[in-house]
């Protein structure tokens, strides 16, 4: 058989936005004969666009005819029946390719959503812990969030279309939901992400200045923003002390996945930039919250902090160092997925 100019369009479940990257094979079915035949493989171009020459081969089925003198084997011309195989963002695809002309087909359509790109993904960072403390613990706190921001800003910057940092006056619970809903209102944004680094107890966590709040409240303000706009609340990233015990508010408020320590959080400085590099490289939230935890294996930074409130004499907080990171909700979600 001749070669056929194969082409066509790849697109997400909009049918509208191209799939960049798929690898595409198309076969031509068999009923008998040799069998099906790859007769080509190529991948989309930054407009969802393949297209090539397919290779060469015998388009014949093997049929089996029963005579008086025994059953015999004739070769007979095939009708064409041709499929694609798409593989794109780690999902398989495959259904009837209609070839309609030179490097032509029937656009194929991936039964999955269009990711979330940099311009229509935002993140809030609320930063607050240096306030009312005094000393050599306001200077560290202070050292912690210029740490905390500089972090947001290099890491996420490149890969978000904007990054809100709440701090000083602005991190307050009702400017927190502001900001959320002022976000989540944009047209242009599909997904929004929340970075949170106060101090926290047991279901309370501290907002400017140093004000605990139950994670009652919080949830509540929360589902006070219009529902179609929590529909775009994404992850909740928490370094907030006894964070775990934080989750279900989150999720309760709208978010589709969270993490939170399980005690006192004191890594940081390691598992932080751990977090964000995972996070902004693809993988997904636990994949993200796995580097965290694996950022300190011996647990050096919790040693110290435990030996730091042995020293002032503070053992019940000595005995609570704990920063192991739990999770609740979606942990399959990554930066380019939407939060449904």
């Amino acid at each position: 058989m001749s070669r056929l100019a194969l082409g066509g369009k790849v697109l997400y479940s909009d049918m509208q936005t191209p799939v960049v990257n798929a690898r595409v094979q198309i076969w031509d079915l068999d009923q008998g004969g040799d069998g099906h035949d790859k007769i080509y493989e190529g991948r989309t171009n930054r407009n969802g666009e393949f297209s090539g020459l397919s290779q060469e081969w015998r388009d014949r089925n093997t049929i089996r005819i029963s005579t008086p003198f025994g059953p015999i084997t004739q070769e007979v011309p095939d009708i064409l029946a041709l499929e694609f195989r798409v593989v794109a963002d780690g999902r398989s695809h495959k259904g009837p390719y209609f070839h309609t002309g030179d490097k032509r087909s029937v656009p194929i359509v991936m039964p999955i959503s269009a990711p979330v790109a940099k311009a229509q993904r935002e993140v809030i960072h609320l930063i607050t812990l240096s306030e009312e403390r005094e000393g050599t613990d306001k200077l560290l706190y202070e050292t912690v969030e210029i740490g905390a921001s500089l972090a947001s800003t290099s890491v996420l910057g490149p890969n978000y279309g904007t990054v809100h940092l709440l701090e000083k006056e602005q991190a307050t619970l009702a400017h927190l939901c502001r900001q959320l809903e002022q976000v989540a209102a944009k047209s242009s944004v599909k997904a929004v992400d929340l970075l949170m680094s106060p101090h926290g107890l047991t279901n309370s966590i501290h907002f400017y200045p140093n004000e605990g709040v139950s994670m009652a409240l919080v949830a509540d303000k929360l589902k006070a923003i219009p529902e179609m706009y929590r529909r775009k609340f994404r992850m909740v990233f928490s370094t907030a002390c006894y964070g775990a015990s934080h989750i279900d508010e989150w999720l309760e408020g709208g978010f589709q996945v969270a993490s939170g320590s399980e005690k006192i959080y004191a890594d940081s400085l390691l598992s932080f930039p751990a977090f964000l590099g995972t996070w902004v490289m693809g993988g997904s939230f636990q994949e993200a919250i796995n580097a965290a935890n694996a950022a300190d294996p011996l647990r050096v930074q919790d040693k110290l902090a435990s030996s730091k409130f042995d020293a002032e004499g503070i053992t019940q907080y000595a005995k609570d160092v704990n920063s192991y990171r739990r999770i609740g909700g979606n942990g399959k979600l990554h930066i380019s997925s939407l939060p449904a």
